[in-house]
């Protein structure tokens, strides 16, 4: 083994001492094969020399917490580095869901404040108070079936009678109980025999169409009266109309 002068080998550790700082774990940084702090190249490898027998392992290890992670190790002359960034995902709310506006719906009009408003009212003019039947009619008292009309000298219907009927359809369906008679009415004009078969073929087909809607037909009678039972006078033409008409009569009192 070499003899070193103390004084020199302690001027040398010094000198290590301050360039042992410097430094870095970067493949082509200061502590790589080729920087300061290598083996061959580096002011070091004099020192190597010189010391002989005498070896140097100087090793650390960094890590800085920040946006960018780095991490170095540095063994003799061999050194790597990478640098690394988390990746971070925003979480964005979803969007608040519509909120629906609210709507007023009016109630259904019930002119005569009976309980049964206006569209399925077939007396919609009741006197106050009054008790009603489903039809919206007092009990007793026979109802018109107001718009239900015929074809001349027919028994057909009119188209504007089927909106009508199917009303009075819905009703006897939803209220079983009810029994009622149809009956059919015409004016005086012509033969009154005639007349009565006239009105029993009327009264006839309304309570086919009312069967076909699925009223029962159990619940419904025919029966034709012709020019026997007038409402109004038949010397005018308004009063005639109104003669030439359909009714319910309940049957269930």
């Amino acid at each position: 083994m070499k003899t070193v002068n103390y004084r020199i080998f302690a001027g040398l550790a010094l000198v290590a001492g301050m360039l042992l700082p410097l430094q870095a774990s970067a493949w082509w940084g200061p502590g790589n094969y080729y920087g300061p702090g290598g083996s061959n190249w580096g002011p070091f490898d004099g020192v190597g020399d010189m010391m002989g027998d005498m070896d140097f392992n100087f090793s650390f290890r960094g890590n800085a917490n920040s946006r960018m992670h780095g991490y170095g190790y540095n063994r003799h002359y061999y050194g790597y580095g990478y640098p690394y960034a988390p990746m971070n995902v925003a979480y964005v709310a979803p969007p608040p869901a519509p909120v629906e506006p609210v709507v007023d719906v009016a109630a259904p009009a019930d002119a005569d404040a009976d309980g049964i408003v206006d569209a399925s009212d077939l007396c919609p003019q009741s006197a106050p108070g009054a008790q009603v039947d489903a039809f919206g009619c007092e009990v007793e008292a026979a109802i018109v079936l107001r718009g239900v009309n015929f074809h001349t000298d027919s028994d057909e219907l009119t188209d504007g009678s089927l909106a009508i009927l199917d009303g009075v359809a819905t009703t006897l369906v939803a209220n079983p109980d009810i029994r009622v008679q149809v009956a059919g009415h015409t004016d005086n004009q012509g033969e009154a025999v005639y007349n009565k078969d006239l009105s029993q073929r009327r009264a006839a087909s309304v309570v086919n169409y009312l069967v076909g809607r699925g009223v029962t037909s159990d619940n419904l009678q025919p029966a034709g009266y012709g020019e026997e039972q007038p409402m109004a006078d038949n010397g005018s033409v308004e009063g005639r109309a109104e003669n030439r008409r359909v009714e319910l009569v309940r049957q269930d009192g």
